[in-house]
């Protein structure tokens, strides 16, 4: 975020300030995704006792569609975000949704935002071949055996590996 800062002008220092400050915001909403999942049947329940719905339909969907269009904004312009504030949010407005439901969703609108936005970076000269393909070597294998791993794995043990995993990153990107 930095250099993209410098790059649109701004100061050095406000440049290194906001890129620090916009990381701890996002890299502490990896916290609250693990919090969420790990309360996820106190808040389902707390939903239940509310009529089964945390919010009204209408604002469900107003919500998911400006969730939408901030993960576009932040995708593109800093690739952070997506996964860990998207996920936070699928977990608060749709809380009866599996955890592999969750990332599914997540995922599904991942691909198209993040290939829409890596074309732009494409067209604009920002991309490099050769890590990009050191990236698909590795990953592409992981995806097949991840996605193949938790479509099997009951939600009860999904749920606390994924809650894990984004609590020490949040806390990790928190503290360091």
């Amino acid at each position: 975020m930095t250099p993209l800062l410098l790059l649109f002008g701004f100061p050095p220092h406000i440049a290194v300030g906001t890129d620090l400050l916009y990381a701890s915001l996002t890299n502490v909403m990896l916290i609250l995704t693990s919090l969420v999942l790990i309360f996820k049947k106190q808040l389902i329940a707390w939903v239940g006792k509310r009529g089964g719905s945390l919010f009204t339909q209408r604002s469900t969907t107003t919500y998911t569609l400006v969730i939408g269009i901030i993960m576009g904004a932040l995708v593109t312009l800093s690739s952070v975000g997506a996964g860990a504030i998207c996920t936070a949010a699928l977990l608060v407005l749709y809380p009866t949704f599996s955890s592999v439901r969750v990332v599914g969703t997540d995922l599904a609108h991942a691909v198209p935002l993040t290939l829409i936005g890596g074309l732009g970076h494409l067209m604009l000269g920002n991309v490099d071949f050769v890590l990009l393909g050191a990236l698909l070597v590795g990953s592409i294998p992981a995806i097949h055996l991840g996605t193949h791993s938790a479509a099997r794995m009951p939600d009860q043990w999904l749920r606390p590996m994924l809650a894990s995993a984004l609590l020490g990153l949040g806390i990790k990107y928190a503290l360091f």
